[in-house]
């Protein structure tokens, strides 16, 4: 894959911030914390399985960028 970084940079878009994209959508982020009297339940944001599983659908993921705009950040080599 390849991020296309001047683009993202004219559009205020960082590294970090396609990184952080990228970790949310594949990684395993825990975004919140559920308490409940007995447990404690962690809340783990990811992207369905279909997604997860087929390279093809990375060009599917956004980046909003310091302009408040969406910049698709992922592009598969030819």
């Amino acid at each position: 894959m390849d991020i296309d970084r001047d683009r993202a940079s004219a559009l205020g878009v960082t590294a970090s911030q396609v990184e952080d994209a990228l970790y949310d959508a594949y990684g395993s982020r825990e975004i919140s914390n559920i308490y409940m009297p007995t447990n404690t339940y962690y809340v783990i944001m990811e992207l369905l399985p279909q997604y997860q599983r087929d390279p093809n659908r990375l060009p599917l993921l956004y980046v909003r960028s310091n302009q408040g705009s969406w910049w698709r950040s992922i592009r598969l080599p030819s």
